[in-house]
């Protein structure tokens, strides 16, 4: 890979970027020296102020400890996910350029979530945000520090999980010099490719001493087949000989990334803090705070450092980059002002569609350790953010030279469970430091947010809402056009009953910042339709009845293909009274695409044959029990023959009825 770049040594920053989401996957990571890494955490926040679960499980879905887990806007909630390397975050050597089960994290509800995996070391931590739904794709360009080569301690490293099955994942377009590591011995190869199933994960790894490896694997590029979710970075990285971090972050695809980015100043010294611009497409030409002239060209996996000095302000001092192409865009900056506490940050693109409000949990802890941490936000010029209910000053606001629309704001010494809102789009980072060895950072807010066009299936048997379907963050109170000759919506709900299947286009105004836009966004509609398994009944047979098919019970509108369970000793839907088991047995359609599983069932009474016992005959000589010894009447009593009657039957409901003859002599 050809270098362009105005600065050879950087640091990465402590910064990553959350994204509210419905599921999120992480997957694992290694660290080239073992004892690098010690406790781990999955900590989750939400803006919805209803509680509601989200389980959290491995690549195989085993559940963690404690899930599911409860959470709301006021009650966050984390957990354990281990120590020290191997777990199932931070996995050994052995399980390195190879395909892994039962292995990350994936973690799923009903609302959308924020997710954090925190990490550290007495020496080290790191935040990685994950981007949810919107950071899954199939084209990602790799970014990490550029480490010195001396301290054996640093590595830069990938991995992908996958979340479909069958999945082709191929990493390719890095510098050929590039060694990496496996359990089995370097990997020299210059292009990979591996099939993973659902929830399955690859990590790469290269080792620092290796020349190439310091930034051949700036550009890299993994593509898929289906989506997957990207981690990128080093465990551990640094530009100074001694000292080191963990600079990791997840990124999105290329579909998310876009074509302006602010970045503001961390706490690093000038030769950390740095932007990272990697182009996904030739002749990508980048601007530096409102130039018209580029200040380099690059083509398709080539980066650029972007130079300190460009960084700008008084109240606190930032970027603004804007490029012809869209770009990777990451952030190299310091928790501290010690080389040791550097990190990585992916950062947005720009976008009125940033939410206005963040919810951060424990903003300063990892576990039951404590750091200094400060807040980063971007919102518009003319908006007022707020942190806990309190106005932070405008008079803090920094002009972005080059995008008057914006400006960012710092805020130091920040503790506890952190709700920030703004009148206007919000972006929000948190990074901090402890000592001179430890950084970290979080970046909530930003991928997604534009509105996209989106494809949807709904099951027949079901409604849909529409606007909430939209990818990004759609305005409310716009209008829908159907497709010609269909029904229109009730208000935003889409009825297979009803409606037609087709392109549905959503029209909303927005105000971003100082312009009114109109903006239509297409929503493609597919209906799928359920099975049918018919309608459940009961039926009774006896064991000599002859073998029948209990699908013909089901009525006319009984689909065939589903399964019977317990299975039938016919392997089929017949039915053998004389082999199979009375009881309920269910005929069901698994789950398929936006369909879930539908049944129905047939109780089946079977019923043995009853055995007629002979009954002896019961004889009494005349008695006086009704007064007199010879008038040829005697008492019986006929509840005596009962249990003669029924004998050892059994599994039979058997009544026993008395007649009476009498007897003549």
């Amino acid at each position: 890979m050809k270098k362009l770049a105005l600065l050879f040594l950087l640091l990465s920053s402590l910064i990553s970027f959350s994204q509210l989401s419905n599921k999120h996957w992480i997957p694992p990571l290694h660290s080239r020296d073992n004892t690098a890494i010690s406790d781990q955490y999955i900590y989750m926040s939400t803006n919805e102020t209803v509680p509601f679960q989200v389980t959290a499980t491995d690549g195989n879905g085993v559940p963690y400890a404690g899930s599911p887990f409860t959470i709301s806007a006021s009650t966050p909630g984390f957990f354990t996910v281990g120590t020290g390397q191997p777990t199932k975050m931070f996995l050994n050597l052995s399980d390195v350029n190879t395909v892994v089960s039962g292995k990350g994290v994936i973690l799923q509800g009903p609302k959308d979530f924020y997710v954090s995996f925190r990490m550290r070391h007495a020496s080290h931590a790191e935040t990685i945000i994950s981007k949810g739904r919107p950071g899954i794709g199939t084209s990602f360009r790799l970014g990490c520090t550029i480490n010195e080569s001396q301290d054996n301690r640093k590595n830069f490293v990938a991995s992908v999980m996958a979340t479909e099955n069958s999945t082709n994942v191929t990493l390719s377009n890095y510098n050929t010099g590039v060694i990496f590591s496996s359990g089995s011995g370097n990997i020299t190869a210059d292009t990979q490719t591996f099939t993973l199933n659902a929830g399955e994960c690859i990590v790469f790894s290269g080792n620092s001493n290796v020349t190439a490896n310091l930034d051949g694997i700036i550009g890299g590029l993994i593509t898929s087949d289906k989506p997957v979710a990207v981690n990128t970075g080093n465990a551990l990285g640094g530009i100074t000989n001694g000292r080191a971090d963990l600079t990791l972050d997840q990124i999105v695809s290329a579909s998310q990334i876009g074509t302006d980015y602010i970045f503001i100043e961390g706490n690093g010294s000038a030769s950390m803090e740095n932007p990272l611009i990697v182009a996904h497409e030739d002749n990508t030409a980048i601007f530096v705070n409102g130039s018209i002239t580029p200040v380099t060209t690059i083509n398709a996996g080539q980066y650029y450092l972007v130079p300190n000095s460009y960084y700008q302000g008084t109240n606190n001092s930032n970027i603004y980059v804007r490029s012809s192409k869209p770009v990777f865009a990451y952030q190299l900056l310091g928790g501290g002002s010690d080389t040791a506490t550097s990190g990585l940050n992916f950062i947005p693109p720009l976008s009125c569609f940033f939410q206005n409000s963040v919810n951060i949990p424990n903003v300063n802890q990892i576990g039951t350790n404590t750091y200094n941490s400060d807040l980063m936000m971007l919102t518009y010029s003319n908006a007022t953010i707020s942190i806990n209910g309190v106005a932070v000053p405008t008079s803090q606001a920094q002009a972005v030279l080059g995008n008057t629309d914006w400006v960012s704001y710092r805020v130091a010494n920040q503790s506890g469970n952190l709700n920030i809102t703004s009148t206007g789009p919000l972006a929000v980072g948190v990074f901090g430091f402890q000592g001179t060895a430890v950084g970290f950072a979080g970046y909530y807010s930003g991928f997604g947010s534009t509105p996209q066009d989106t494809n949807i299936t709904v099951c027949s048997n079901s409604t849909s809402d529409l606007f909430t379907v939209i990818n990004g963050n759609p305005g409310t109170g716009g209008t829908w056009t159907v497709p010609a000759g269909g029904s229109p919506l009730n208000g935003n709900i889409f009825d297979p009953s009803i409606n037609l299947p087709g392109e549905y286009i959503y029209t909303f105004t927005k105000s971003c910042n100082t312009s009114l836009t109109t903006i239509s966004v297409k929503v493609n509609v597919t209906i799928q339709q359920i099975k049918n398994p018919g309608v459940s009944t009961n039926t009774s047979s006896c064991v000599t009845t002859p073998a029948y098919n209990l699908f013909s019970l089901l009525g006319s509108t009984a689909e065939v293909g589903g399964t019977w369970s317990p299975a039938l000793s016919s392997g089929t839907g017949v039915f053998n009274p004389a082999v199979d088991a009375g009881g309920i047995y269910t005929y069901s359609f698994p789950a398929t695409g936006a369909c879930p599983l539908v049944s129905s069932t047939v109780n089946v009474n079977n019923s043995v044959v009853p055995i007629i016992n002979t009954i002896t005959n019961f004889s009494k000589c005349d008695d006086a029990v009704d007064g007199s010894a010879t008038n040829g009447t005697a008492t019986f009593n006929l509840l005596l023959k009962n249990s003669e009657a029924l004998g050892t039957q059994t599994g039979v409901n058997c009544n026993v009825s008395h007649f009476s003859k009498l007897a003549s002599f």
